[in-house]
């Protein structure tokens, strides 16, 4: 009785009791606080799988958009027939996949081709189309290419299509040389016949061949250079001593021209030649200060067959003999010697046609020269203009003038405002007639807007071998283009190839 008491006491005073409900809430209470924390990091996982997805996506795009820029750079540097660039090999529009395994993820390359830098142009410059040419309208060597480049990945839920496809954009400089290497036929005026060397040998003699004679004699025989220094050198001896047409050698009388060591001294007087506005090549004297002597360069017999007939240095006989290709060269022509030459036509000046002051077009023939250097050539090679000062680009409106007869000034006029092709001519002249204003451009920056000659209405002038005058192009203003018929007195254009401007658009 007692022990029983006593245990009821101790319950009523507290003693050991059932703690289970309370445990039970505990665990209830981890269970949603665990609970809390998978849904908030499930949550925060959720929201930032777009992000991840993304970046992945991001990184696979722009390596395919590099793979693609690649691949356009090697076709560009492959469009090439026979060791030299050949524009219509260009791509213009390039697609493709990463990985053959993987086609999912793709690129695409579109390029357009520039004759100016696009680097630091505007975008609204590098999209007008006046400005760049695709492969439908590229009708010239271009200097630059802007490929764009972009990539694109799979779909992946939750990505709007394109989000993450990275676009690059890059300028490719192509190796680019307008370098006129000189080396071409000295014809006879009818063009049937050429210059053949018998030998690229010490007093080998030259004769008349056929063109197709002169076909199978090769370049070596019959490509001739009519260089600065008066001389008329065989083009495949240029590399070791060069052989220069010679004579007379001995005496005053009509002998055979031979070839010989070029000279540089005093002795090179019977090495000089001039050519004038006869179709012909004239001797110089000795001393060669003394100017133009009476021997010229013919055939044997200018009235029999020219087939098989030495060039002969003569007195007689002189007029009307040749007619060098453009190749041929310029000689010393020069704005030095008052001479305006064409690029494009490089053997060829500036000419007032037939020495006509009255003519109703100029031509481009071939450049006269003066091997004393007293320029005492025809009036009709002089044309008078300025080049633009130091640190000026263009020049201010000036006339360009030649002096009829070395005494009387007559201004280049250009044709009227709209006249397409039309032909400048020789007018008195006048301080108040527009058409005789003109603008020298220099180097501008920029090889295409450099070394022109412009009118007042904007027109280049220009050299148009589509229309000639005894197989000489005319003179014409046209549209302004990236032609070298509309470059006057210019230097050669070199550029190295690079990449570069390479950056991230979109």
């Amino acid at each position: 009785m007692r022990w029983t008491r006593r245990v009821t006491e101790w319950h009523r005073a507290g003693g050991p009791r059932d703690d289970r409900g309370a445990a039970l809430i505990m665990v209830l209470t981890l269970i949603i606080l665990i609970a809390g924390i998978t849904v908030a990091v499930t949550s925060i996982l959720v929201a930032q799988a777009p992000a991840v997805y993304h970046a992945e996506r991001s990184s696979q795009t722009v390596y395919a958009a590099q793979s693609g820029m690649q691949v356009a750079l090697g076709q560009i540097r492959t469009a090439e027939s026979a060791g030299f660039g050949d524009r219509s090999k260009l791509p213009c529009t390039i697609t493709g996949a990463i990985d053959s395994e993987d086609d999912a993820t793709t690129y695409e390359v579109s390029v357009r081709y520039y004759m100016d830098d696009p680097s630091d142009r505007p975008s609204s410059w590098r999209d007008n189309p006046a400005n760049f040419r695709t492969c439908a309208t590229l009708s010239a060597t271009p200097y630059y290419a802007l490929l764009t480049a972009s990539g694109q990945g799979a779909s992946v839920v939750g990505l709007a299509d394109g989000d993450g496809d990275r676009t690059l954009q890059a300028v490719y400089t192509f190796r680019v040389s307008n370098v006129n290497i000189p080396g071409g036929r000295i014809l006879n005026q009818a063009q049937t016949h050429c210059l053949s060397a018998d030998s690229a040998g010490h007093d080998a003699k030259v004769r008349f061949r056929t063109l197709a004679q002169c076909v199978t004699d090769g370049e070596a025989r019959t490509s001739w250079v009519y260089d600065t220094d008066y001389q008329i050198k065989l083009s495949s001896t240029l590399a070791g001593t060069p052989l220069c047409i010679t004579g007379p050698v001995s005496g005053t009388a009509t002998q055979d021209a031979v070839l010989r060591a070029c000279q540089t001294n005093s002795t090179r007087w019977n090495q000089l030649w001039n050519w004038d506005g006869d179709y012909s090549w004239w001797g110089q004297k000795n001393p060669i200060s003394a100017g133009r002597s009476g021997f010229c360069l013919a055939p044997t017999n200018s009235t029999a067959t020219l087939t098989g007939q030495y060039l002969q240095v003569r007195s007689t006989g002189c007029s009307g003999q040749f007619s060098p290709s453009a190749e041929v060269g310029a000689g010393a022509a020069s704005k030095a010697t008052n001479q305006i030459v064409n690029y494009q036509e490089f053997g060829r000046c500036l000419d007032v046609t037939d020495v006509d002051i009255n003519k109703a077009f100029m031509i481009s023939y071939p450049c006269k020269q003066d091997a004393s250097g007293a320029a005492s050539f025809s009036w009709n090679h002089k044309w008078y203009y300025n080049e633009p000062p130091a640190g000026s680009a263009i020049s201010a409106d000036q006339q360009i003038i030649v002096k009829k007869d070395n005494t009387t000034d007559y201004c280049l006029q250009a044709p009227a405002a709209g006249a397409s092709l039309g032909y400048p001519v020789f007018k008195p002249c006048s301080n108040s007639e527009p058409r005789q204003k003109w603008k020298r451009h220099g180097d501008t920056g920029s090889y295409s807007s450099s070394y022109l000659f412009t009118d007042t209405y904007g027109r280049c002038l220009a050299a148009n071998p589509a229309d000639v005058f005894n197989g000489w192009s005319k003179i014409v203003v046209t549209a302004c283009s990236n032609s070298l018929l509309q470059k006057w007195n210019a230097p050669s254009q070199t550029s190295d190839s690079t990449l570069g401007s390479y950056r991230e658009i979109g």
